[in-house]
Formats: structure tokens, sequence, C-alpha cells
């Protein structure tokens, strides 16, 4: 079996969904097995669950981090029962475990996430590629909205820092590309 873990990270309105799509698209009709995994973030919003529920940046991303981590371990379920298969696989995430790290105001919230016997180098050394894509908040403000994504309020200062934090969270990465539309 052939497979290949792909990872689509960047600030809030970088275009990561809608890139996703395209590549899918693209590797479908090149033969491979295409599963993607939506951000966690957006399930979780989409549920109904919001911030003032939780009233804690801590428990909240400890809540995606869990989502993500149920879902990339499914994957690696799947990937296991198809192990003597002749199949491409690619698995796109829409964000992975290491996006959490950028919504915490300090080191010490994702680090306690890591206490729970977790590494951060196991994480960097899960996915294959990493495409970090600059939010438009950074290359295009003038387009940057909130309209795209229900689950999306940081205004443009927010979405530059996180932008910025994420980059920083995957900059470890062995295979890290920078796309700047």
């Amino acid at each position: 079996m052939y497979f290949k873990k792909i990872v689509f990270t960047g600030g809030p309105c970088a275009g990561k969904t809608t890139l996703i799509e395209k590549v899918a698209e693209y590797l479908k009709e090149k033969d491979c097995e295409v599963l993607i995994l939506p951000e966690a973030a957006t399930k979780i919003f989409g549920i109904g669950v919001r911030y003032d529920m939780i009233n804690n940046i801590d428990n909240f991303q400890k809540i995606i981090f869990d989502v993500q981590k149920a879902q990339e371990d499914m994957i690696d379920f799947i990937l296991k029962l198809n192990k003597n298969s002749n199949k491409k696989y690619i698995i796109i995430y829409d964000r992975g475990i290491l996006d959490n790290k950028a919504y915490f105001d300090s080191h010490i919230g994702f680090d306690n996430l890591l206490k729970s016997g977790y590494s951060e180098i196991d994480f960097l050394d899960n996915y294959d590629l990493v495409f970090d894509i600059i939010t438009l908040a950074d290359c295009k403000p003038e387009e940057y909205n909130l309209s795209s994504n229900e689950a999306r309020s940081e205004d443009k200062d927010l979405a530059l820092k996180i932008d910025r934090k994420t980059s920083n969270a995957w900059a470890g990465h062995r295979n890290i590309n920078i796309i700047n539309f």
C-alpha cells in the first residue's frame, strides 16, 4: 500500500478548504483514494458549540485537540486495515494537530495538551507534507472577510497573528511548503 499524509495549514481565510477541494479532485483523477479530514474546529462549531460555552481557551483547544486526534486515529486504523491494498491513498488534513499551538497565548497551554503522553516531534513526523498557506489578511488584506466560514470570527489583525503563530508551529517540519497567493 502506498499512502501520503498531507496537511493544509495557515491562518484564517487562507483558502485551505478551497485548495483542498481542488487538490482532491486532481488526485482522484490520478486514481488515488483521497480521504479528507475536515477542520476539527469547524466541525465543533457546526454542532453549535461556541467559545462562551467553554469559558476557557485551554479547555476549548483540548476539545479541538481530542476531536482532531480521534479523526487521525481513525485514519491510521483505516490505513492499517488496508495495508495489503494496491491502492494509492492520499490523506488530506484541513489543519493538523500542531495548528492548536497557534491558538494559545503561550506555549504552556499546548505543552499541557502534550503532557498526556504525546510529543510534538511525533506529531510533526506523522505527516509527510505540509502546505502552509498565508492568510489573505496578509497577502491581500482588501479581500479578507469572514463570510466563507461561519466558524471564523477573527479580524484582520488577529488573523495575521494566528497565521504567523501557525507558521511557527509547523516550522520544524521536514517537508513544509509555504504558499503565498
